[in-house]
């Protein structure tokens, strides 16, 4: 027998190659892509590879035999191997018209291209034909009954198709959202994508929004409805269930007017027993203000200057059903500022508390996305967004909802009223309806 490799730029050329040496009774045995020799090693041409071979035996003549069916006048052959052999070599000539078809098709190409055992070239016709056991013939007989091909080939079509047209249809709406402002657009959405880029809500956090829809906007009423159902996933509802509780934000956000507004609540409306602890020592105006809270609601006061002094002034408040504690003000931008505080976090982590990051609504998004990068050290932590009746941007604060929990906004400077736990509704209808 002869085993020879055949290369063609395509499956079609390479069988007219082996049909031209090998004739119509050639057994392929191999199919892969290879690449062509290029110039340099650039320019490489993908080409196809074809492993065939030709039973060189003389063909025996055999006597005609009249009105008698050949295949009764053979006998076996005596040599158990040499027969085997035989049969299987019969069974291969069988199965070469329909395996012939199918490389014409990208089927059989995939399914042998993954296998390379050049082996077979220099070894001998036996140790082929060993090669090819019972599983070689079970693919063989696959590839002609070729069903099963059939139905995976059709099912992943129809994945291909079904994906393809989800993105066509998110892309579809994409490019009616994305519009530019200079061009007139008659578009459903365009009224409220720019009533909610106006509000301050981010335009991708608009579009992620309007590409949630399931069916068109009818009216105010109903949009405001869809954006509630959007973003109420976010929302989490807040408890203040530790008894140790820690201010910290930039300077000037207003931490030490919220940490009292919370205390005062807590007080006349819980008749709890609150005490303070403040550590913005850099400021005397700072403890002044504090030290004014808790001589109000009649509550002790604790300053402490290093973090030694924390756990010393925390002791002296164990008979409080809450303690809470203010922190100086911190540039995000001070790198020392922020090393020392989160040494401070670092130290007191053991402790059960409620961490409380103070946000103004008057910050812009750019800035409120630097600061949370900042305290990412934090673990657990609530957000108050403060100061919300200073701004008409209130979409802002449906950024930060969707990446943190919000427990409280406020609202105005009067102690305890301008607080309240964050209300979706409310917040919609500031943004809204500018109530």
């Amino acid at each position: 027998m002869q085993i020879k490799k055949f290369i063609g730029n395509n499956v079609i050329e390479a069988m007219e190659n082996v049909k031209k040496e090998f004739g119509e009774n050639a057994v392929i045995l191999k199919t892969k892509k290879v690449k062509s020799n290029g110039i340099m090693g650039f320019f490489k041409k993908e080409k196809i590879e074809i492993l065939a071979a030709m039973d060189s035996s003389p063909v025996k003549k055999t006597n005609k035999v009249k009105n008698k069916d050949v295949s009764n006048s053979l006998k076996p052959l005596t040599n158990q191997k040499n027969y085997e052999k035989y049969n299987f070599e019969k069974n291969l000539d069988q199965k070469m018209e329909s395996q012939k078809n199918i490389l014409q098709k990208d089927l059989f190409k995939d399914n042998f291209s993954q296998q390379n055992d050049d082996s077979l070239i220099n070894s001998s016709v036996d140790t082929n034909f060993s090669n090819f056991n019972e599983k070689e013939v079970q693919r063989y007989d696959k590839i002609k009954d070729n069903t099963i091909f059939k139905e995976v080939h059709n099912e992943k079509i129809n994945e291909d198709i079904k994906e393809l047209k989800e993105l066509v249809s998110q892309m579809n709406k994409k490019i009616k959202i994305r519009f530019e402002e200079n061009v007139d657009i008659q578009n459903e959405y365009k009224e409220y994508f720019h009533k909610l880029k106006e509000s301050g809500l981010k335009e991708n956090n608009i579009i992620e929004f309007i590409e949630s829809l399931d069916e068109k906007i009818h009216d105010e009423k109903d949009f405001y409805n869809k954006l509630y159902d959007y973003f109420k996933k976010y929302v989490n509802k807040f408890n203040l269930d530790e008894k140790i509780n820690i201010f910290i934000g930039t300077t000037g956000v207003g931490k030490t007017t919220t940490l009292a507004k919370i205390a005062s609540k807590i007080v006349l409306e819980k008749d709890k027993r609150v005490g303070f602890l403040t550590l913005d020592t850099y400021r005397i105006a700072a403890v002044d203000q504090l030290r004014t809270y808790a001589e109000i609601l009649n509550s002790p006061i604790e300053v402490a200057y290093d973090d030694l002094d924390v756990y010393d002034a925390i002791k002296r408040l164990e008979n409080r059903d809450f303690v809470f504690i203010d922190t100086a003000g911190r540039s995000h931008n001070n790198q020392q500022h922020m090393k020392e505080l989160e040494d401070f976090m670092t130290q007191i982590k053991d402790i059960k508390k409620n961490i409380f990051l103070v946000l103004s609504a008057n910050q812009t998004n750019y800035d409120v996305d630097k600061i949370i990068e900042k305290y990412s050290f934090l673990e657990n932590y609530n957000i108050i967004i403060t100061k919300i009746d200073e701004t008409d941007r209130l979409g802002g604060i449906l950024n930060i909802l969707k990446a943190n929990n919000i427990s409280y906004i406020t609202h105005g400077q009067n102690v305890p009223d301008d607080i309240q736990e964050f209300d979706l509704e409310e917040v919609l209808n500031k943004i809204l309806l500018k109530e």
